[in-house]
């Protein structure tokens, strides 16, 4: 298009120099109306080639701030999967992959219903990532994620339950009490296992979504 431009301003004065020749020729009393001439094409140029240049130039902006809007979403997403990650592997991620056979998650940990908002609130701006594949894993890795904050949720639930449990056990010290209080272990231990799983899937899933980001974000 910018070649077009060109190429039409410099047929145009081609045009205009060669016509003013045929009709007009060349003296010095004919200088004014040659000065007339040659102006109107410069101004006839002028027109054509400042929209076009205003144009080219309102798309270049509109470009970079595009680039710059995806960009600080990225770059939030970002924040937020690795505060949040770092936030759990700082002391429960250790915890969880260390239990032992038998042994159940015995902590309760925060988890909220909407543990990452930022995510929340640009998911319907994710279709303005030009990437496919970044969209996918960024999909793929807060869905893991969000599915282990779903499974740790279920466990501080088991675990106020063996709370609540050995109370009573501790209290009326019978054998229904204890026997409901060896169920809910029991329990917590089968389930023990799908959580450690699921807690190793996200961090893998999230692992190849923060690299995945920085790469994008260092470009």
């Amino acid at each position: 298009m910018k070649a077009f431009f060109q190429f039409a301003a410099l047929g145009l004065l081609s045009f205009g120099s060669g016509y003013g020749l045929c009709i007009i020729p060349w003296s010095s009393t004919n200088t004014p109306a040659w000065v007339q001439a040659i102006g109107s094409i410069i101004a006839i140029g002028i027109a054509i080639w400042v929209p076009y240049w205003q144009q080219r130039s309102s798309i270049r902006q509109a470009a970079a701030a595009e680039k710059a809007r995806i960009k600080q979403l990225l770059s939030s997403l970002n924040d937020e999967m690795s505060i949040v990650v770092s936030g759990f592997n700082t002391r429960n991620g250790a915890l969880l992959l260390g239990l032992q056979p038998g042994d159940f998650f015995s902590y309760i940990v925060p988890a909220t219903e909407h543990p990452f908002p930022i995510y929340s609130a640009c998911v319907n701006r994710l279709g303005e990532i030009p990437d496919p594949v970044l969209r996918q894993k960024i999909v793929v890795g807060y869905t893991k994620a969000m599915s282990f904050v779903q499974s740790m949720r279920l466990n501080n639930t088991f675990v106020a339950k063996i709370e609540e449990c050995t109370y009573l056990a501790d209290k009326f010290n019978d054998d229904l009490h204890r026997n409901h209080l060896a169920g809910r272990v029991q329990i917590a231990v089968q389930y023990a296992a799908a959580l450690r799983e699921a807690y190793i899937e996200a961090m893998t899933s999230i692992k190849e979504l923060v690299d995945a980001l920085n790469l994008e974000l260092a470009n």
